[in-house]
């Protein structure tokens, strides 16, 4: 054999040096090289690159190997491409398998960890879904890194409008991202039962409020009691009052006293002329009024269409201008019957009762601070002001009495409607009341004053929502009225139910009622009160609870866009707003449900299972953050 050999290839000749059969063969097909190699060292368990495997090292290793540093003397191209076709040919299934784990991680390349901080983080802005983000987390240590940026969870919680609040040193954007992610994400399927408490006897409740920290429950046979909002846990029973409790509030400790100047109203005016708008929820909006309801309504001429009307002047908003979004939500009532403190060290629970009396206790002690009394009949409703010591209540006596809790003194009392004062909201310092006498009443807590008197509805008032600009009324007339506070005016009237309407709430976008026919009604308020749900998860039985959260209502959001129900059926239902769709049931049937209501993470399910009275509370939070202090 001659010491040195020459193969053809389609580009030239190629030179191999001289080898013993042990080392190197070569034979020439065609016009193709074919070479063998002996077997290289086994893989470390790394398929990274290692100086042990470079060229030098191997002919370090037998003088005589040298291919590999002539390897690096061809020309790119065909001749290197040819050479390494041949080689393949030749090599076993175990040394294929090495060379693919060596050249697997040569060809991939880490697009982010390339880039500049900033433009790898623009591109993950691109991302809207949240498991995507984080299964990148979990690609390298530069990619989590990465994810570890505030800026980006802060945008994600913008996206899916979680009401997120700047964390503290020990928080982040992050954490209380994953937090009401995982909570909505258990409110549509998952959550625990905390505590199921069993009372005794077999009280019906009547009322129910709650805060971060408390629930209270008032019932018939005249006991309050109050459990843990954590643990679920009876805390305290509050006795004293000699009948049945029927309306209960709940102040929640801390806070700061609000001077009522800080927060005007919205200013009233006296209207000039006919109301320009009204609107009735029909299938068909251009529909034409029947003539007494449309003379009744305030229109000029009898037969006019209610879409034409509603889309006058007052439709654009011109005339009624609206509070900021943040001064409105933080001067309205809470839709769970807590307001926030003036400052005092402990929370204190208001309740009225059959008695005629309201009775104000401390809630870490459960001591009876104040009894006052002044009502002639039963207290029906009652509802504390934001930051301020001043609770105002409504009787069958056809009074609101307006109590400075603090003190333990009636201030004022305001008379004007004749029959019992059914329901009352409040807002700053304005109350509306809403009675059997058909009427509703728009008060000055401050001075006793009847701001305006609402005429339209054609029998008793059950249910009414304020929000500063829009009052929503519904009673036995099976009808739901908006009207405007600033002007007096009848800007919706909305149909559908089939008996009395009983629940309201109304928010910023949307409107919805429900009623004893077990039927839901979801209207949107930025389009002309336009009906986008129809809803009967409850089938010919009397609402019992209805609350909506939407997203960015609270932070750490929850329950975003759903709407939790619940009636004599026995069944706490869970629909989503957007869709219309019934997601799941919150709570094993029962009985009869007597209450419910959810704040954040946290619901109580308040009902009679085996002649029992229960309260449940159910927790949603994710269970590694499930604790007080989490």
């Amino acid at each position: 054999m001659a010491e040195q050999l020459l193969a053809e290839t389609g580009s030239g000749q190629v030179y191999i040096p001289p080898a013993s059969p042990s080392h190197v063969f070569v034979s020439q097909l065609s016009s193709s090289v074919v070479v063998s190699v002996p077997s290289l060292p086994s893989p470390a368990p790394s398929p990274r690159q290692s100086g042990s495997f470079g060229p030098l090292a191997l002919a370090a290793l037998d003088p005589s190997i040298d291919l590999l540093l002539h390897f690096q003397t061809l020309p790119r191209g065909r001749t290197r491409n040819a050479f390494l076709r041949g080689l393949l040919e030749h090599c076993e299934r175990d040394e294929l398998l090495l060379l693919s784990t060596l050249l697997a991680p040569r060809l991939k390349r880490d697009f982010l960890g390339e880039l500049p901080p900033e433009l790898a983080l623009h591109v993950l802005s691109f991302v809207e879904d949240a498991q995507t983000l984080a299964r990148v987390s979990c690609v390298s240590k530069s990619w989590r890194n990465l994810l570890a940026d505030e800026h980006l969870w802060r945008t994600m919680s913008d996206r899916y409008n979680f009401n997120v609040a700047a964390p503290g040193p020990a928080g982040s954007f992050r954490r209380q991202f994953r937090r009401a992610y995982l909570t909505e994400r258990n409110w549509r399927g998952a959550g625990r039962l905390v505590k199921s408490n069993r009372t005794p006897d077999e009280g019906i409740v009547t009322s129910l409020a709650m805060d971060d920290e408390l629930v209270v429950v008032g019932f018939n046979n005249h006991n309050v009691n109050l459990y843990d909002v954590h643990s679920g846990a009876k805390t305290a029973t509050l006795l004293g009052h000699q009948q049945g409790v029927w309306a209960i509030c709940l102040v929640s400790r801390g806070g700061r006293l609000l001077d009522p100047s800080e927060h005007a109203p919205v200013p009233l005016h006296t209207p000039t002329a006919p109301p320009p708008s009204s609107s009735v929820s029909m299938p068909e909006p251009e529909q034409a009024t029947a003539p007494a309801l449309g003379l009744g309504l305030g229109f000029a001429e009898p037969g006019v269409t209610l879409a034409r009307m509603y889309r006058d002047e007052y439709a654009t908003g011109e005339n009624c201008p609206m509070p900021a979004a943040a001064d409105a939500e933080a001067l309205r009532s809470d839709v769970c019957g807590a307001t926030r403190g003036w400052g005092q060290p402990d929370a204190v629970v208001v309740s009225g009762s059959s008695d005629r009396t309201v009775r104000v206790w401390n809630a870490r002690t459960g001591e009876c601070v104040h009894i006052l009394s002044g009502h002639g009949a039963t207290i029906r409703c009652m509802k504390a002001l934001q930051n301020r010591p001043i609770v105002v209540s409504g009787s069958r006596d056809s009074t609101l009495k307006v109590w400075d809790i603090e003190r333990g003194v009636l201030l004022r009392t305001m008379v004007g409607h004749t029959d019992s004062v059914r329901c009352l909201d409040v807002f700053a310092n304005q109350v509306v009341s809403g009675s059997y006498d058909t009427e509703l009443k728009l008060w000055d807590v401050d001075t006793g004053q009847c701001l305006r008197t609402f005429h339209g509805h054609t029998q008793p008032i059950y249910a009414v929502s304020y929000d500063g600009t829009r009052i929503a009324s519904g009673g036995l007339d099976q009808i739901t009225r908006v009207w405007s506070a600033e002007y007096g005016w009848c800007q919706a009237l909305l149909q559908g139910h089939n008996s009395l309407v009983c629940r309201l709430q109304l928010s910023p976008h949307r409107l919805c009622t429900g009623g004893a026919d077990g039927r839901l009604l979801v209207f949107d308020v930025s389009q002309n009160y336009a009906l986008t749900h129809r809803l009967a998860p409850h089938a010919l039985t009397s609402l019992a609870g209805l609350q909506f959260m939407e997203r960015g209502a609270a932070a750490g959001c929850l329950a975003n866009d759903l709407l939790v129900s619940a009636a004599n059926d026995g069944r706490v239902v869970l629909t989503d707003l957007r869709t219309g769709a019934e997601v799941r049931e919150l709570s094993e049937k029962c009985d009869q449900v007597w209450c419910v209501g959810f704040r954040n993470d946290r619901l109580v399910v308040v009902c009679s299972r085996h002649s029992k009275t229960v309260v449940e509370l159910w927790s949603f939070r994710p269970e590694d953050e499930d604790r007080p202090d989490a």
